[in-house]
């Protein structure tokens, strides 16, 4: 697996991660449930592209490609609906509430129609495949951008008529999936649709972007209102990425150092030691930094507005 299908991975299990906990911890909650359902599409469209890059056999790239382009389109519409939930104040009849489902399911039929939006997938000596689009292409491309920007224009008509805490989650939620979205539609929409396929793996890796600025508003702001257990989260994701990067460095210093001479058990036994020394203080250590940052967070929420309850 090269890096960029590496960091690709890491974005999914970041994502799918992030939309478990929110969904665990409010699973009759319609908008938890929406939440993890974009996370969910997100994390889809990063494995996605692991395949997709990966694949030998010109069959087998073009069933990747067109999972990679359909799970763009759950992204877009559960995104939608996770905005109307969020800032709807009046709610308008079902049949209008589902309406934008309509347009979504039409695009969904011509993806998974033969030569429609993806006709062949060609391989290249640079490595990168390249997309032969369909004739239904720019009815895909336009759905796409109308529908995050119809996101983006509820977000903001909300973000100027709130206050207070609620101005703050939507001041994460816009800006952080606000970056991600047009950096993502630059380099695997615009630029594919120039031709133009070398960073057509880059934005799933950019979706970290959207999802640390969730987690920030969901720990600071209360956001989906899972701060206690996020918290933890964070805690043991440092713990364990550092545990990693210990076994990682041992192994390349010993490598580099001993060269073959060194037993590999050798090396495990090394790795697990300073791991067992450093878990008790590193975790202390995290465990004070998140309390501090968001202890402070929360007084200076509570003497800045005391209309909210703590």
């Amino acid at each position: 697996m090269d890096i960029q299908n590496s960091l690709s991975f890491l974005a999914g299990i970041t994502n799918l991660a992030l939309g478990f906990v929110v969904w665990s911890r409010g699973r009759k909650n319609t908008l938890n449930a929406l939440y993890s359902l974009v996370a969910l599409s997100v994390a889809s469209w990063c494995f996605s592209v692991i395949p997709f890059r990966s694949a030998v056999d010109p069959i087998e790239s073009l069933l990747w490609s067109k999972i990679l382009y359909i799970s763009p389109i759950s992204i877009v519409t559960s995104f939608l609906f996770f905005n109307f939930t969020f800032l709807s104040q009046e709610r308008s009849s079902r049949l209008a509430y589902l309406l934008p489902l309509v347009p979504a399911l039409g695009i969904l039929g011509l993806t998974l129609l033969p030569e429609m939006v993806i006709q062949a997938v060609l391989h290249t000596a640079s490595g990168e495949k390249q997309i032969v689009f369909g004739p239904a292409y720019p009815i895909y491309f336009i759905f796409i951008i109308a529908y995050f920007c119809w996101s983006f224009i509820i977000l903001s008509k909300q973000y100027f008529n709130s206050s207070g805490i609620s101005r703050m989650q939507i001041r994460y939620v816009f800006f952080g999936t606000f970056i991600s979205a047009n950096l993502g539609m630059i380099t695997n929409l615009i630029l594919p649709t120039l031709g133009i396929f070398s960073l057509n793996w880059l934005g799933q890796i950019l979706t970290i972007i959207m999802s640390s600025f969730i987690a920030y508003a969901i720990v600071r702001y209360r956001l989906l209102d899972i701060k206690i257990i996020l918290k933890r989260t964070l805690v043991y994701s440092m713990l364990l990425i550092i545990t990693f990067s210990v076994y990682v460095f041992m192994i390349l210093f010993s490598q580099n150092t001993l060269g073959d001479k060194s037993e590999p058990t050798f090396r495990m036994f090394l790795s697990a030691l300073l791991v067992a020394i450093g878990f008790e203080p590193l975790k202390r250590f995290f465990q004070r930094a998140t309390d501090r940052i968001f202890l402070k967070a929360s007084t200076t929420k509570n003497s800045s507005s005391p209309g909210f309850p703590p």
